[in-house]
């Protein structure tokens, strides 16, 4: 009988590491198939926010005299201009507006995605360059506190020169 009492005993304790080595199997695999979805989900996230910005450029393309608000630092059109400037700065400030969209959410992606990362990710640089070069977005960040936050955040305290005169994005842009 003893023996019949140890030979259960060594197969249940036999049974109970196969157990256990087979759940440790699929708790890995469980973990590796987490990541692979994380990894999917935001690569998926980072090319809607390509896609945002790519439908805006699309927009540039449809009126080419736009480029040089956003790309040159042209100073955005005044409003009293004539109608057919009032219309190109509509469609500046319109564009301005959603620029700061899409760089908004490409910077709340990329830091959601890779909020570890402590180094510049494509978002930065671009938000960087497209907002260094043009005074709407600026200006329309500027205007309308609390809608852009991250960007808000990434314009405080920086200087940018403007056709020969240095501007404080912090002193809003009618004090430029």
């Amino acid at each position: 009988m003893q023996y019949a009492v140890l030979a259960v005993g060594a197969i249940s304790a036999v049974a109970l590491v196969a157990t256990l080595l087979f759940l440790a199997r699929q708790t890995r695999a469980s973990a590796h198939q987490s990541l692979l979805a994380n990894q999917i989900a935001g690569i998926q996230a980072r090319t809607q926010v390509y896609e945002s910005i790519d439908r805006i450029l699309y927009r540039i393309l449809d009126y080419p005299e736009l480029w040089n608000f956003f790309y040159e630092g042209a100073a955005v059109p005044n409003r009293d201009d004539a109608h057919a400037g009032s219309m190109l700065r509509e469609r500046v400030m319109t564009l301005a507006e959603l620029f700061a969209d899409g760089i908004e959410n490409g910077i709340d992606v990329y830091r959601t995605v890779d909020p570890a990362s402590g180094f510049q990710t494509p978002m930065d640089v671009y938000a960087e360059s497209i907002v260094t070069s043009s005074p709407a977005i600026r200006d329309i960040v500027a205007d309308r506190p609390g809608w852009w936050p991250n960007l808000e955040e990434w314009l405080s305290g920086r200087t940018f020169v403007e056709k020969g005169r240095t501007a404080d994005h912090a002193a809003g842009p009618d004090r430029l």
